[in-house]
């Protein structure tokens, strides 16, 4: 069963026993909507302005009216993005409101690892009080498929595919990787990954939106950290 990536990056994020992210819930929503938008343009279904006299803006995302997502949440990040630069549909996915689609696409997404039986929902409560839920693995084969292909990229320096260099990039920008492998050296690691994103393995209107998504993330990682050092 083929999953899309930011199935595959909410995996990694989450930790196997806690359930819980390893990340800013904030972080990873964008990683997640970002991750999303560059699937869809890779994908056909989006594609990147690149001159005048298009439908479009030079710059921003068009739809491009093939390869339409049968997923409804998928085809509102299509509409969502259309006329936007890549930083603002990231911005317009993860407004802090009901229409919040990355954390929509979160939910989605567990929701689909819990149906095929690779993590389990539990709900509980903290102090007796307040609600919490936690999502822990109970199959660990798909997880151990995923990082052994992110390992041979980041340990073992194997050349990447697509897929997993689009991967790579995500756990790049959420500084993830050093969390995944404690056993190896996490300058080492966070090198690898960066050197990763910045290869020349996309191309065109993938390329191009992928840098500037990984900007705007860069911020949804740094915003956060600040916050939670400075309280």
């Amino acid at each position: 069963m083929t999953r899309s990536i930011a199935s595959e990056l909410l995996l990694l994020a989450l930790d196997d026993e806690k359930g819980k992210p390893l990340v800013d819930g904030s972080t990873l929503n964008a990683a997640l909507a970002g991750t999303a938008v560059v699937e869809l343009v890779a994908a056909g279904a989006l594609d990147l302005q690149l001159d005048d006299g298009g439908e479009v803006e030079p710059g921003r995302l068009r739809r491009t009216g093939v390869a339409r997502p049968a997923d409804e949440l998928l085809g509102e990040v299509v509409d969502t993005c259309h006329g936007k630069k890549p930083e603002g549909a990231v911005g317009a996915l993860t407004t802090m409101t009901f229409r919040d689609r990355g954390a929509k696409l979160r939910e989605q997404l567990l929701a689909e690892l819990v149906a095929d039986g690779v993590l389990t929902h539990e709900r509980g409560k903290v102090l007796g009080l307040f609600p919490t839920d936690r999502w822990p693995e109970v199959d660990p084969t798909v997880e151990q498929e995923i990082r052994s292909r992110v390992r041979a990229v980041l340990v073992d320096g194997a050349q990447p595919d697509r897929r997993t260099a689009t991967l790579v990039s995500m756990l790049s920008v959420t500084k993830l990787a050093p969390k995944l492998f404690p056993d190896v050296d996490r300058a080492q690691l966070q090198a690898r990954a960066d050197a990763v994103r910045a290869g020349d393995w996309a191309g065109g209107a993938v390329a191009k939106a992928l840098d500037e998504l990984i900007a705007v993330m860069m911020v949804a990682v740094f915003v956060p950290t600040i916050v939670s050092t400075s309280s």
